[in-house]
């Protein structure tokens, strides 16, 4: 099962509006709802995206050789290092702050996480808390992640499909089919909801949505 763009739209409006779709008891998933606000495209309301800010750990030292010059700035992540003044010269705490996007995909009609920010290369932004480590392949290169069965990478770069500004993806090749297996699990009277919540859930093995700062 897949989504068309009004479909995506209703889904996400249902996200935010009604509270039965992050009941209280998936405490979980009450996690990966929080901090969402829809933005609206200025023309076209059905072309707008789900939007939020979140707080990351992460460990700045680069062990495999990168710097941040590798990278255009707009793609790297902001960081901000606060320092424990008794121990300033031996360690410090890397607080990043990631803009995260959920936004449709035309190509394959189903929704696609983005994200981008200032300041961190890609082999440091795997070694961050926006992923769960043991879910990523092991092939890391300047510009991707590729997954060793797969012809595309798992995590790479393009442009915002709305606003058009270099970001990171989540590549959605196989996503519609894992959502399916979850969707044939599980009753809904409302199957659009249930299909947002379930590419949550999905994406969630690999994305730790429960990172949030409150700032949307």
């Amino acid at each position: 099962m897949t989504l068309t763009r009004l479909q995506f739209y209703t889904a996400c409006k249902a996200f935010l509006d009604t509270g039965d779709f992050n009941p209280a008891s998936d405490a979980l998933f009450k996690r990966y709802s929080e901090g969402w606000s829809w933005k609206e495209h200025d023309l076209f309301p059905e072309l707008g995206y789900l939007s939020r800010s979140v707080l990351l750990l992460g460990n700045l030292r680069d062990s495999r050789g990168y710097s941040a010059s590798d990278y255009p700035a707009e793609l790297l992540l902001e960081v901000e290092i606060q320092e424990d003044n008794a121990s300033a010269e031996q360690s410090s705490e890397e607080v990043l702050t990631c803009k995260q996007y959920v936004v449709y995909s035309p190509t394959f009609q189903i929704p696609a996480l983005y994200f981008n920010g200032v300041a961190l290369t890609l082999a440091e932004i795997v070694r961050t808390s926006l992923f769960h480590s043991q879910a990523l392949p092991t092939t890391v290169t300047n510009y991707a992640i590729d997954a060793p069965e797969s012809s595309f990478a798992m995590l790479s770069q393009g442009d915002h499909p709305i606003l058009g500004i270099p970001c990171w993806y989540l590549h959605p090749c196989h996503t519609a089919e894992m959502v399916e297996e979850i969707m044939k699990e599980a009753e809904c009277d409302d199957p659009e909801q249930r299909w947002l919540k379930a590419w949550f859930t999905v994406l969630g093995n690999v994305v730790d949505f429960r990172t949030f700062s409150g700032d949307a």
